[in-house]
This record gives structure tokens, C-alpha cells and sequence, in this order.
């Protein structure tokens, strides 16, 4: 079970996110390849949004907001 403290942190939300969406992908791929059609868009939903809170994991990736202007 997980500590009060981590279920505050959105940092540890987010990476038990990411490993719930990663073996979401997995299952569903399994699923495609089994010739499942309806799978494709769960799949898809799953992948964007690992492309989206994945990289947030990044080390550097953290407190950084696309929109600050970067120093030259």
C-alpha cells in the first residue's frame, strides 16, 4: 500500500500512472496482434497519453513549462 504522503505527491501519481498505461499498451497490442479491430483506439488513447506523462518523468523534466521563454 502506498504511503498518504505519495498519494500527494503528483510526481508518484504520475509514474504509477505511466506503469498502469504501459501495461495497458501491452495488453492491447496483445490484442491486436490476436486480430482484435475495437482495440485500435484504446491502444491509441493509451500510447498519447504516455507520450504526454512519460517524458514529464524525465530527469530535467521536472518544473519545466514549455511556454517560459529559454536564455539564449
Amino acid at each position: 500500500m502506498t504511503s498518504a504522503m505519495n498519494q500527494r505527491d503528483p510526481r508518484a501519481l504520475l509514474k504509477r500512472a505511466v506503469v498502469r498505461l504501459q501495461a495497458r499498451a501491452a495488453a492491447l497490442e496483445e490484442r491486436l496482434e490476436a486480430g482484435d479491430e475495437n482495440a485500435w483506439a484504446p491502444y491509441c488513447e493509451a500510447i498519447e497519453a504516455l507520450a504526454v506523462g512519460a517524458p514529464r518523468l524525465e530527469p530535467g523534466a521536472r518544473d519545466e513549462r514549455r511556454d517560459r521563454p529559454r536564455p539564449d
